[in-house]
């Protein structure tokens, strides 16, 4: 008989949604208890996706011997003890990004994965993608040419609300944290795939910043330039201004044309320009379920080989994001 997994879902929030549908459809998967602070939310949420248990605390979780995995979906402040006391209690952990607040919490986070021997990572869904994977297969492969920029833009308008985890600097606000983690992640999985070297490897040369804070003092907007042997990248993320569904998006400068996807976080289509901006080609990559189910499967299929990290988003991988995102926010 197939092993499969019992997965518990620690929070109950809109994100938690996405990944309970995506594991629901995961044949390896079971959907064995949903945890809130609040009992209520959680029964709701067990029977919305039919869970097996509802939890109204996460210790209850992490006292739970047939718990193989938990997801993590509470705001930021919370990830690392929440991460912390499901590996001690040897239970696998995959934790919405970022996996941290800074390096130093992400250090405890692995320390305790390694000297525990359970599976740890930090939930970056965009990189298990169909439309991402072709991506990088498209500039690896050079079939346009090198890769010389790359233009990635995350802006949407969010109006302040008390306690709105975008604002609020108890919540782990910023634009930085929540949405600027994608752009670095796409620049540096393009710098990745054009100089064919490995993720955790490919800290920029140079990197120019700036920003602007809104009024609770986190970042509400920023641009970054940055630099690795010949590839330029121009970022921008921010929620208090938008910039529209059409140029959301991410485009990958050739030699020969242009790859470019809408929504590149959430991306279904992978389109090509030439250098005119004439349509060469097109890849319709729509999503089964959500755009979840690959990294759910993913991750699945790993824990239960016993690994301790996937190597589609490895330790160092997040390493590396962190360490960026610390020293824009110093």
């Amino acid at each position: 008989m197939e092993k499969k997994l019992r997965w518990a879902i620690l929070g109950c929030g809109n994100i938690a949604n996405c990944m309970a549908a995506a594991l629901k459809d995961t044949d390896t998967a079971i959907l064995y208890a949903a945890a809130s602070r609040s009992l209520d939310k959680a029964q709701d949420f067990s029977k919305k996706y039919g869970f097996e248990k509802a939890y109204g605390s996460y210790e209850e979780v992490y006292a739970d011997p047939n718990v193989d995995a938990v997801y993590i979906a509470t705001p930021h402040p919370y990830h690392k003890d929440m991460a912390i006391a499901a590996l001690n209690a040897k239970i696998a952990v995959l934790c919405e990004k970022p996996a941290c607040m800074n390096s130093t919490e992400l250090e405890e986070v692995l320390a305790c994965a390694k000297k525990n021997g359970v599976f740890f990572m930090e939930a970056m869904w965009m990189r298990f993608q169909p439309a991402f994977r072709k991506v990088m297969e498209l500039i690896s492969s050079e079939k346009h040419g090198k890769l010389l920029n790359v233009y990635a833009d995350i802006c949407c308008k969010n109006e302040y609300h008390p306690g709105s985890r975008y604002y609020e600097v108890e919540l782990g606000g910023g634009a930085m944290l929540d949405l600027g983690i994608y752009m670095l992640t796409s620049a540096l999985g393009a710098m990745s795939a054009a100089h064919k070297e490995a993720f955790a490897l490919c800290e920029p040369d140079e990197i120019h910043s700036i920003k602007r804070s809104v009024f609770t003092g986190v970042d509400g907007f920023e641009t970054m330039i940055m630099r690795r042997n010949e590839v330029i990248a121009t970022l921008t993320a921010g929620f208090d201004s938008g910039s529209g569904e059409i140029t959301r998006c991410a485009k990958y400068i050739c030699e020969k044309g242009a790859i470019v996807t809408e929504g590149f976080w959430y991306g279904q289509k992978v389109s090509v320009y030439d250098n005119n901006g004439t349509p060469v080609e097109e890849y319709p990559l729509p999503f089964r379920i959500n755009g979840y189910e690959y990294e759910a499967a993913e991750v699945t299929a790993c824990i239960l080989e016993g690994k301790t990290e996937c190597a589609q988003h490895t330790w160092n991988d997040t390493r590396l994001l962190a360490k960026l995102m610390d020293d824009f926010l110093k």
